[in-house]
């Protein structure tokens, strides 16, 4: 039997952006640095971690590091953020060896014996690389060199996947769980979580002192335990979520899977985007379209930034915040304004979101509800 090969110390990043300036913006951010917050807790405690490495620009983000037995590498506020770069310069100024980065929304429901885990299956040996999406990655293990053979992503999401094209490596990949697939990337993402209760403190105390509604989000996902209820998928859900719901939901479910890929393969900046759903809105109107949808379900789980992308321009921030809040006289884009008042007027459940909804969001939904 060979010999085990143990790595480098790990350094573990956590990466926490900025968020915009609007109220539901913000909201975003603080639940975002919450999380963050807790990561680096857990990771602190970790015996594989031989040193926490955080980069970010939020001040009260630094203000609530301080004390702790973490390097801080505050990002340039002069300078256009492009997260590959900044990786590679946060790795480098760190001196790490192997890295364990992690996304600051990433992992709310992340325990500590899940982040141990996954830092422990790379600790095991020199050439392993570890994420939580091979195609979609915010956590990713791997040896600090390996970032000058690449080209660097300008999103996380793909840092994974061009890591592991170098070949050579040891990929491992957890099985999907809302541990590790859940991020929060949207405000419906925190509407979800206000659902949740495995969180660690910083992440509880946030999102319990919000006042969000999640009535709308309630009512949709009673469908996941009744047998008589039709459950709808719509944007870019994967083939494995949908097993996983024909394995543990009750209800029965219906998919449009639609544009996966879509940022990764540029299409979105081309503005290439075409979408089933788009066509259908443009034939029936927003009203009709929803009207349609009614007649073979009883809620739907929208990733509405496929047909925000499809009806194009894309919108602000902004904008994308207060859909998903449900509150259209916040909205300056008329389509989008129109795409979301007809969704809350709609005669099924509707609930509109990003990725997350149609990936992790739904494992954590169905975790919640005991399924």
């Amino acid at each position: 039997m060979a010999a085990t090969i143990l790595s480098a110390p790990i350094t573990l990043v956590v990466m926490l952006g900025d968020e915009g300036p609007t109220p539901p913006e913000q909201i975003l951010g603080e639940v975002r640095e919450a999380i963050a917050l807790d990561t680096v807790e857990t990771g602190l405690d970790l015996p594989q971690v031989c040193q926490v490495v955080v980069s970010t620009r939020r001040p009260s983000f630094i203000r609530r590091l301080a004390g702790l037995p973490v390097q801080v590498i505050p990002d340039p506020a002069d300078v256009p953020f492009h997260f590959g770069q900044r990786l590679h310069e946060v790795v480098s100024l760190a001196g790490a060896e192997q890295v364990f980065y992690i996304g600051g929304g990433a992992g709310p429901l992340l325990g500590r014996r899940d982040l141990e885990g996954l830092i422990g299956s790379l600790a095991e040996v020199s050439n392993r690389l570890v994420t939580n999406n091979l195609y979609s990655s915010d956590m990713v293990g791997f040896p600090a060199g390996l970032l000058e053979r690449i080209e660097l992503p300008n999103k996380d999401n793909d840092l994974a996947w061009r890591l592991a094209q170098l070949g050579g490596l040891d990929v491992r990949q957890p099985p999907r769980a809302a541990a590790i697939a859940f991020d929060v990337d949207t405000l419906t993402d925190v509407v979800i979580l206000t659902l949740c209760h495995a969180m660690g403190r910083h992440t509880t105390q946030a999102v319990r002192a919000l006042d969000l509604d999640a009535s709308r989000l309630q009512a949709a996902t009673r469908c996941l335990t009744d047998p008589a209820a039709t459950l709808l998928l719509a944007g870019r859900a994967s083939s494995s979520v949908w097993q996983t719901l024909e394995q543990r939901a009750r209800c029965t479910t219906r998919v449009i899977a639609e544009e996966r890929g879509m940022r990764a393969s540029g299409r979105l900046a081309r503005g290439e985007v075409r979408s089933l759903m788009g066509f259908a809105v443009e034939q029936f109107g927003f009203d009709g379209f929803f009207q349609r949808l009614a007649q073979i379900a009883d809620a739907a789980l929208i990733d509405s930034r496929v047909l925000f992308a499809h009806l194009g321009p894309w919108p602000s921030d902004a904008d994308r915040c207060y859909s998903d809040l449900s509150r259209p006289a916040e909205i300056e884009d008329e389509k989008i304004r129109r795409l979301t008042q007809a969704a809350m007027n709609a005669p099924l459940q509707v609930v509109l979101g990003g990725h997350s909804l149609l990936s992790g969001g739904i494992l954590a939904l169905l975790e919640a509800m005991g399924l």
